[in-house]
């Protein structure tokens, strides 16, 4: 998990140098500049999807969900089936430590 923050972080950093940097550049190097910071925005997303977050419990539904997207996977009390990533949004899931949430 160490490792992905420190790639957040890194990707992150080199947004910021384009970003600080682009008034010195070219129109045509400007526009290549933006579109790959766009290309790390993606990689961001991805990646922040690899942080493993902790999944909503839902007191008076009896649900748990996804706590990115909001998915209801089904009702904790009967259902035992964890899974390690939403099937809706890929989000990475946490079930040892469920958030309960009211209804």
């Amino acid at each position: 998990m160490q490792k992905i923050e420190q790639a957040i972080n890194g990707i992150q950093d080199a947004i910021k140098n384009i970003s600080n940097n682009l008034i010195d550049c070219s129109p045509d190097m400007r526009i290549r500049m933006t579109a790959l910071s766009q290309h790390f925005e993606v990689a961001i997303s991805a990646l922040k999807k690899q942080l493993p977050q902790k999944v909503k419990k839902w007191k008076g539904l009896n649900e748990t969900a996804c706590p990115e997207c909001g998915f209801a996977f089904g009702y904790y009390d009967y259902d035992d089936e964890k899974f390690e990533y939403c099937y809706n949004c890929g989000q990475k899931l946490d079930w040892e430590s469920e958030v309960e949430h009211d209804a």
